[in-house]
């Protein structure tokens, strides 16, 4: 390997050999060809299946850990693609404004970022709103190339210390914006962005939306049953629960005592075994409505 004046590493393979020549001075001959092509093709190759993995971690983390944080996920994103930052913006709440809620960056620094992508939706950032909703993705090397009318957003990374971007839309239901997920390379930092590294964002994007919206909904169920384990129990109305063979599988106290019994008592008990003989054929018609 060697680096030429230009900077852009070569990569070289030969055979050589030193002979001696009949008046006593030696001589290197050899025959080197450039592999530089070969070299990067597998270096792509490997950092392909490095990110792949970390993909596949990313799914089976969220899939398996309830309690794992998209900091963590955002994390092994980060590393897989050798960044020094990966970061999700939350667009979903019109009044709170967007917001980096989940914020991953390496050991080259300890500062977050978040305070400078709050409210992109201003009229100071006029570019970045219509741009993720038309869900362009941003694909930044060089804070110059960005067009005139994001100078508030240029801004903005400079003053983060943020020298390239790459960022793309996460859309919900009806189309609407979700939050917008951020790869990014520090000033002094070696690095670029390209399709590749848009496309794989898109992909672990999805998997954030689906597992937030799994998470919460999670937790619409589990406030419903524990409200309505609360009336079961606290209702001053007799309520019992029966299964398909008529036999009590839960009842809640105030049946229990209406009954002079407690709740337990009534487990896998029959129905039948407390109504009439001549009324149970009614009973069950009317259970089965």
């Amino acid at each position: 390997m060697i680096s030429p004046i230009t900077g852009k590493i070569k990569w070289l393979q030969g055979k050589s050999e030193a002979s001696q020549q009949a008046d006593g001075q030696w001589v290197w001959d050899g025959i080197f060809v450039d592999i530089s092509d070969r070299k990067q093709a597998e270096t792509q190759l490997l950092r392909s299946r490095s990110i792949q993995a970390a993909i596949i971690q990313i799914f089976q983390t969220l899939l398996k850990d309830e309690k794992a944080t998209f900091t963590a996920v955002l994390g092994q994103l980060g590393q897989a693609i050798g960044t020094n930052r990966a970061f999700l913006i939350c667009h979903s709440d019109r009044q709170r404004g967007s917001l980096v809620t989940s914020e991953w960056f390496d050991g080259t620094t300890t500062a977050s970022i978040g305070e400078y992508f709050r409210h992109l939706e201003s009229e100071e950032v006029a570019w970045w709103l219509p741009k993720m909703l038309a869900n362009e993705e941003v694909i930044c090397n060089k804070l110059a190339d960005l067009p005139a009318i994001a100078f508030d957003f240029v801004e903005r990374l400079q003053r983060a210390e943020i020298s390239a971007l790459v960022a793309v839309s996460i859309f919900a239901a009806q189309h609407q914006l979700w939050g917008v997920l951020c790869l990014a390379q520090n000033e002094g930092t070696p690095g670029s962005f390209s399709q590749a590294e848009a496309q794989i964002l898109r992909l672990v994007g999805e998997i954030l939306y689906i597992t937030d919206t799994r998470r919460q909904e999670r937790q619409r169920l589990k406030a419903s049953e524990e409200k309505f384990r609360d009336i079961f129990e606290n209702v001053g109305v007799g309520i019992a629960k029966l299964d398909e063979a008529f036999c009590f599988t839960q009842v809640n106290t105030t049946f229990a005592r209406m009954l002079g019994e407690s709740p337990a008592a009534f487990e896998e008990v029959p129905y039948d075994s407390l109504t009439p003989q001549g009324e149970q054929d009614g009973d069950r018609r009317c259970l089965r409505i």
